[in-house]
């Protein structure tokens, strides 16, 4: 308890102290240090209510320390238990990570850094994910989130609009897990904005983004890759008497068919697993991600 209590004492001075330093573009390995010390400590205790009492203290001077350019370009190759990931066009960083509970369950946390020369712009992200109804529809504001931690970020463009489109991973519990599909916008007044409709031909096309529930005991594959697809042209070969299809080369979201191994566990997601060596997946295309099904997959 002393140590815990030494840490938050050096952490309110650091928090007041940062400024002078930070501008200087100094002691941001000491701050790493302090980051990392805490996170060390959330993953030792059991205890939930000491875990958010830490996590508080590890956001806070995250937060704190991300408004300073210096920061953007930083690695915090120490801190291990945290993503850093940047935009392809390097206008913004997220930094995302997980706080496991003792009931299985997982509270998500996010920041996302937007670069600036003087003062960089730090959104604090809330997860809303247990109080969101029919997640795969809702347009999501005002810092909510549907929580996940996220592994890849793609960017696609459509007329004068950026989409930035999300993969992750979600420990829902210790039964299931989930793998998700979302989209980041900004608005004019440069707020985040996490959905978007541009879904189309999976399921009826209302989906805003795009959930897959699977069991926690199997693994499943959505990445963005190089795949061979039919074009749906076709030239007859009078050799082999049949069609020869032109098939192109592009990159796409590809993700496992998922399903119980039972007919009597379908409809129940706790038992899905994937099925198969066939893909689906999503090809980005005049300003939406269409649906393919069936992809034979080129590099499984």
């Amino acid at each position: 308890m002393y140590y815990r209590n030494a840490i938050f004492v050096f952490l309110f001075g650091l928090a007041v102290w940062l400024p002078s330093y930070a501008q200087k573009k100094r002691a941001l390995h000491e701050i790493e240090d302090s980051l990392r010390l805490i996170s060390t400590e959330i993953r030792k205790t059991d205890n939930d209510s000491l875990k958010i009492l830490l996590n508080d203290h590890y956001l806070t001077l995250l937060k704190e320390t991300l408004i300073f350019p210096a920061t953007f370009n930083y690695p915090f190759d120490s801190l291990k238990t945290i993503g850093k990931i940047y935009s392809p066009d390097k206008k913004f960083r997220i930094y995302n990570w997980n706080l496991p509970k003792s009931d299985g369950t997982n509270k998500y946390f996010c920041l996302i850094q937007v670069k600036n020369k003087k003062k960089n712009k730090v959104i604090e992200l809330s997860d809303a994910s247990s109080s969101i109804n029919d997640p795969e529809f809702r347009i999501l504001v005002s810092g909510k989130w549907y929580g996940a931690l996220y592994y890849k970020i793609l960017m696609n463009k459509s007329g004068n609009k950026v989409y930035y489109s999300l993969l992750g991973w979600d420990g829902c519990n210790s039964l299931m897990f989930q793998k998700v599909i979302d989209v980041l916008t900004f608005d004019g007044q440069g707020n985040p904005v996490f959905g978007a409709k541009i879904f189309r031909k999976y399921h009826n096309g209302n989906n805003v983004r795009v959930i897959f529930t699977y069991s926690s005991y199997a693994t499943m594959v959505l990445r963005f890759d190089q795949q061979t697809i039919p074009t749906g042209n076709k030239k007859w070969n009078p050799g082999r008497k049949a069609y020869d299809y032109e098939n192109r080369n592009v990159w796409m979201i590809v993700c496992d068919q998922l399903g119980p191994l039972l007919e009597p566990q379908e409809g129940q997601p706790v038992y899905n697993v994937p099925l198969g060596e066939n893909l689906d997946g999503f090809l980005f295309e005049n300003g939406n991600w269409n649906f393919i099904q069936n992809i034979s997959a080129k590099n499984n």
